[in-house]
């Protein structure tokens, strides 16, 4: 499993006290931080639980429709408790998407689905 971590230990140690209270990424470069290691790897990355992130974004933490589910953990981490991993490889724009390494790959222009994908992936690796 992938380390989902935001905070360096040391500083996560020091809030530990805030398990599950509400969490807000303090500055732009954070925010970016925590949605590509949870929003961009979770399966509920597209609406309506893109809410959850836009809502995070660009309401106070104290607004009555902020997210339930972004909180810390007892290690002192940011979390998203709506988070479900995804699956490493993913189709769109008729190409195939790594979120591991980040990269895609096209060749087959119809690819549309993740059956599709896994085709073309075992062609070109010379398994039929």
């Amino acid at each position: 499993m992938p380390n989902r971590d935001i905070y360096p230990k040391d500083y996560a140690d020091s809030l530990k006290g805030n398990e599950g209270k509400p969490y807000q990424p303090s500055n732009g470069t954070e925010g970016m931080i925590f949605e590509e290691r949870y929003c961009q790897n979770c399966k509920r990355y597209e609406p309506p639980c893109m809410d959850i992130w836009g809502n995070a974004l660009f309401l106070d933490i104290d607004h009555e429709k902020y997210p339930k589910e972004l909180t810390y953990t007892a290690d002192g981490q940011p979390t998203c408790t709506a988070f479900e991993q995804a699956d490493r490889f993913y189709v769109r724009d008729n190409a195939i998407h790594d979120r591991e390494t980040g990269r895609f790959m096209t060749g087959k222009p119809e690819i549309e689905t993740v059956e599709d994908a896994c085709d073309f992936l075992n062609s070109a690796i010379g398994q039929d």
